[in-house]
């Protein structure tokens, strides 16, 4: 036999009121009578709990009153002023605004790496081994043949993060599609050129024989920002800061500016690092540190920015194009991080061993095995193209008597 439902217990409070409502926000709930003589008849006893105190200030109570106040406008229930109903945000100093765009682009690079490594966005070679590769002596890179069966060219087109990896297990590639983007991409630019003026990039640096410049804008050419310099040719020798940076004092001052003011970017580069490559991340650290318990100048510059950059090598090319190349002064194994930007629509990174090939526009990021893997970045459409490369030298691992590692393919993230 049915029963009508009753209401439970004693009359409800303007706020339990709120509390309790159905689903029209105005009718009390109410429980059928035989629901309630089951529950009586057999109660479920819970563990007891453990709450902390709390004690609520007058002012407290009051702003939580008119907050379940369901019949309270909106618009007073905030007990602030308008003057102070500022964001979180805007009462943050400058400081902390800035540690947390840092912060915001570890975060990012995080998440594009995870979705690079899905399933759909994945590219499985069939017939490339990086380890082949690794234990091969390069060639010349005109006689190279592709190594992938016949069929349609890979390519990964830039609608969101991607990967390539090899028939043996390895990730070659990793396509991060507005990796840098917004304030900071141009924050980037505007540092990249404040350092292009003073320092005047050079067409004649030792690795133009791969590559040249296509004659475009006030900025043609290369130049070096690395803390840890071998020259070429000298690989026993004491590695010092490379002579782009110690040129004269102006180029040092901006040298200087501009590690401070790639900050977004070392924060970005560095997670991404260890999301595909922890091995690697690890071994990278291992040299960081040594470079800085050898050399003062070292810890100097490396302490300009936080987060700290563990590769020792960067440069930043104006309007460069390469030819099929190996980055032969890169160890077996490494990764370079290129981040590109300029007022280009887009171009091609070609892996002609792969069939593969990557679309690249302002902001992208890319990580390549730069030393194993032959690549080529050909002519592109219109407008400014600049990158800035990330890399280290195998002369510094050799002296320092570290071995680089490196880690299998990530698993899918889906």
């Amino acid at each position: 036999m049915s029963h009508p439902p009753v209401l439970l217990g004693r009359p409800l409070t303007r706020s339990q009121s709120a509390l309790h409502s159905g689903p029209n926000g105005l009718t009390p709930r109410l429980v059928p009578v035989d629901s309630v003589s089951s529950a009586a008849s057999a109660p479920t006893r819970h563990p007891r709990k453990s709450w902390a105190d709390f004690h609520p200030t007058q002012e407290e109570m009051e702003r939580h009153r008119v907050t379940l106040d369901l019949e309270e406008p909106m618009d007073v229930v905030s007990d602030l002023s308008e003057p102070e109903m500022l964001t979180t945000w805007e009462r943050r100093s400058p400081q902390g605004k800035r540690a947390s765009i840092v912060k915001g682009a570890a975060r990012k690079a995080r998440s594009d790496v995870r979705k690079a490594q899905r399933r759909a966005a994945t590219i499985q070679l069939k017939a490339f081994s990086l380890a082949e590769a690794v234990a091969t002596p390069h060639g010349n890179p005109a006689k190279v043949k592709e190594l992938e069966p016949p069929g349609p060219v890979h390519v990964l087109r830039g609608e969101g993060p991607g990967r390539v990896k090899s028939e043996d297990e390895f990730d070659v590639i990793y396509h991060l599609p507005g990796g840098i983007h917004g304030k900071n991409l141009e924050e980037l630019m505007e540092a990249a050129r404040e350092w292009g003026y003073v320092c005047k990039p050079s067409k004649a640096v030792s690795n133009d024989k791969k590559g040249g410049y296509k004659e475009i804008g006030d900025l043609v050419g290369t130049t070096r920002i690395v803390l840890a310099w071998h020259a070429i040719g000298h690989p026993n020798e004491e590695p010092g800061v490379c002579a782009d940076i110690l040129r004269n004092r102006l180029t040092f001052n901006a040298a200087c500016v501009l590690l401070e003011k790639l900050d977004v970017v070392n924060s970005y580069v560095m997670a991404l690092l260890k999301a595909i490559d922890p091995d690697q991340y690890a071994s990278l650290e291992q040299l960081y540190q040594w470079r800085l318990s050898q050399y003062a100048s070292s810890r100097a510059l490396s302490g300009l920015a936080d987060p700290q950059l563990f590769f020792e090598g960067r440069e930043i090319q104006f309007n460069r194009f390469s030819r099929a190349h190996w980055d032969s002064q890169d160890p077996h194994w490494a990764w370079a991080i290129i981040i590109y930007f300029g007022t280009f629509g887009s171009c091609r990174l070609k892996f002609k061993q792969l069939r593969t090939e990557v679309v690249l526009r302002p902001g992208d990021v890319v990580a390549i095995r730069g030393q194993d893997v032959l690549h080529e970045a050909t002519d592109w459409d219109a407008g400014e193209r600049h990158l800035l490369v990330h890399f280290t030298h195998r002369a510094l691992w050799n002296q320092a008597k570290i071995a680089i590692k490196t880690s299998r393919a990530a698993p899918f993230t889906d």
